[in-house]
């Protein structure tokens, strides 16, 4: 890390005025450290081991574990993959210093993790099988050959920009400024793409009932983490800034509502430090109004069954559906989502051949009696325990 005060640097990464927040809370600049250290955890891997070289960019945990879960591999197959991850891999090319069995058994000179997983004749039955019909000249030109060698997935550099770009704050202007909201507002949040962290884009609405004018409501893209938890509180609070002392928030999340409780109570100081310290300090500082918690998506038969109140089951939906449409306006571009689409249905076809193969050759190199051990050489030069 270099830079002063006003300007921190890693490699291409800057956080500028990283201290000048801190009244709302610590997030940003550990978040930038925490990365910056996994960055060069990673060059010094590479260094060490020639093999994980391309992981500059950053190991895409996320889409690595979705496509273990789209490949349904067995717990075997997991096994062997996490072998391969972690650089337990015995191939002859490897082993050849201490086993007399040069080259591949199906007769190459050489047996290199590449050779053993999209090459080597005796596995394409199991390759085939895994593939399940996709090309595999498609995964070999497509895919990082860090991931072909190791398995582990590589963040791209465009999703992780238009990541960036949603996070950061919306330019909006607020037709309500200086406005004082009603006694009770309904809030929400959403996101779309849910289950991607890298496509999830989030907003929130709060929406209130104003006599001789009708409903009225206002949405907002969510700034920085793209989850729903994080646009519910930013809806809470943006009410909060505007209303008297007596207001009251009807929200659907539990994660507010209890945490709101909380910070009444005098118990909530630990919310400061989680990933959503910064609203909650706002909210600490705005002044926490009443929460009331009201169940989600029900019918309103199912609402009035619990003893909920029709206004508050209404204004609840006029809130979701206000932050929904918002968050369907940010959609990111088609040609991203078809890229990451197919980079990650290419990503699930490689894990699956890799685990697929390395399970088959462990079971082969460990049946009884062939296993690649009994090929070991005896080591003649090393000293007895005990003799001079």
């Amino acid at each position: 890390i270099e830079g002063g005060i006003d300007c921190w640097t890693a490699g291409d990464s800057q956080l500028r005025d990283p201290l000048g927040d801190l009244q709302l809370g610590d997030r940003k600049w550990v978040d930038f450290l925490l990365k910056a250290y996994e960055v060069r955890q990673l060059q010094k891997l590479a260094q060490r081991r020639p093999v994980y070289q391309g992981l500059g960019e950053g190991h895409d945990f996320q889409s690595q574990r979705r496509a273990i879960a789209k490949a349904a591999l067995t717990t075997r197959q997991q096994g062997a993959l996490r072998g391969v991850q972690l650089g337990n891999l015995a191939t002859q090319d490897r082993c050849r210093h201490w086993a007399d069995r040069p080259g591949c058994t199906c007769g190459a000179a050489k047996e290199t993790p590449y050779h053993r997983f999209f090459v080597c004749s005796e596995w394409d039955e199991v390759r085939q099988e895994a593939l399940c019909g996709t090309s595999l000249s498609d995964v070999l030109e497509e895919l990082p050959e860090v991931t072909l060698l190791t398995g582990l997935a590589v963040v791209d550099p465009e999703v992780r920009e238009a990541r960036a770009r949603a996070e950061k704050p919306a330019e909006v202007v607020d037709p309500f400024q200086g406005k004082v909201l009603p006694s009770v507002v309904f809030t929400d949040g959403s996101a779309i793409h849910p289950a991607d962290r890298w496509m999830r884009r989030a907003a929130w609405a709060v929406a209130w009932y104003e006599p001789g004018i009708g409903w009225q409501e206002f949405s907002c893209a969510t700034e920085g983490a793209q989850t729903v938890s994080r646009s519910e509180l930013a809806a809470a609070l943006w009410a909060a800034k505007k209303a008297g002392d007596d207001l009251e928030v009807v929200s659907d999340s539990a994660y507010v509502v209890d945490g709101c409780k909380k910070l009444r109570a005098g118990h909530g100081r630990h919310l400061f430090e989680g990933p959503d310290g910064d609203l909650w300090r706002q909210m600490h500082e705005a002044g926490v109004p009443k929460l009331t918690w009201v169940p989600s998506h029900k019918s309103a038969e199912a609402a009035q069954a619990r003893n909920v109140p029709y206004e508050h089951w209404f204004g609840n939906g006029v809130a979701d559906k206000a932050a929904k449409n918002r968050a369907l306006a940010r959609e990111p571009p088609p040609r991203l989502m078809r890229a990451h689409g197919r980079r990650l249905f290419l990503l699930t076809k490689c894990l699956a051949v890799i685990a697929k193969v390395q399970e088959a050759v462990v079971s082969r190199d460990n049946a009884p009696g062939v296993y690649l051990a009994r090929h070991k050489k005896l080591r003649t030069d090393k000293v007895p325990h005990g003799a001079n």
